[in-house]
């Protein structure tokens, strides 16, 4: 849901994609801004695939991120992006749900804008949950439509945890959250959201005593993810907490030039982002085959 997504908790979230060499921006998917221990708002957190998928990109040449409501019709502000760091034990070949899938990136200049504000406490099975991102629209009938851009919003509810014994989850890490696109035996919260291409690097957001929480970053599609098949389909989210001391390290004593050895060109083909979908309204991701999707 559009209007979801422009309430003031998820001005965070924004768009993240490419520049090429004829000066194009190629379609990119989401990220979310965090602040360092000065309080300036100069990195975002991401999905480490992202990086794979803007550095395989034909004529790549610089990484932007944009806070618009919409990635092709108002942008918003923006900011070239200068490093990025991947998460040390992220692995493409680990398998979704298996591997750190999470990314910071440094702008140039930093953002005069409310970053997120990290969870602390612990997630329970129930605890309602929502989400902000650029994923592709669509419906269960419709699978997912074309890549549009825009910026939509939907909440849901913790479902499942990696390994925590329910066979649905058994395949992956610990670090691993999951919401269902529908609930199929108690009714669906009223913006339900299914991450859908666009959605990947998205935050996933708890609100407590009026204050909204970073939860996680949403990474994959779990399900058959076909027109007509999408209410068995789940969002896999990593969550950020396990990782707070590598995320602190790297925003507090990095400012531009990254390692060689923190990006890796492992994915040649584009991956699936993530997008959210409405129950009732729209959802995302291209029709594929595949039981797990890359957001």
């Amino acid at each position: 849901h559009q209007a979801e997504a422009l309430k003031p908790e998820y001005a965070p979230v924004g768009w993240l994609g490419g520049l090429n060499e004829d000066g194009t921006v190629h379609r990119g998917a989401s990220a979310v801004l965090i602040a360092n221990a000065a309080g300036s708002v100069e990195w975002a957190l991401t999905a480490a695939h992202l990086i794979d998928y803007n550095l395989n990109q034909p004529g790549f040449v610089q990484m932007q991120f944009g806070l618009g409501p919409d990635f092709f019709n108002d942008p918003g502000e923006t900011r070239l992006v200068d490093a990025w760091y991947v998460h040390p034990d992220y692995s493409a070949a680990a398998g979704w749900g298996n591997t750190p899938d999470l990314a910071l990136v440094h702008f140039t200049e930093p953002f005069d804008v409310d970053p997120a504000v990290f969870y602390g406490g612990i997630l329970d099975y129930g605890n309602p949950v929502s989400m902000a991102g650029y994923g592709a629209p669509g419906t269960n009938e419709t699978g997912q439509l074309e890549f549009d851009g825009v910026k939509r919003g939907g909440t849901n509810v913790i479902e499942g945890f990696g390994g925590d014994g329910n066979v649905d989850y058994l395949p992956y890490a610990s670090y691993f959250v999951f919401t269902n696109f529908s609930h199929f035996f108690e009714d669906p919260t009223s913006l339900e959201f299914l991450g859908s291409s666009g959605d990947s690097g998205s935050g996933l957001f708890l609100t407590q005593d009026g204050q909204t929480y970073l939860v996680g970053i949403n990474s994959f599609v779990a399900g058959p993810f076909q027109p007509g098949l999408m209410y068995w389909n789940s969002t896999g989210a990593i969550l950020v907490a396990p990782f707070m001391d590598w995320i602190n390290s790297t925003i507090n004593t990095n400012t531009a030039v990254p390692e060689p050895a923190t990006f890796l060109l492992m994915i040649s083909t584009a991956p699936f982002f993530l997008a959210r979908i409405r129950r009732t309204r729209r959802y995302s991701t291209q029709p594929n085959e595949m039981w797990n999707k890359l957001l």
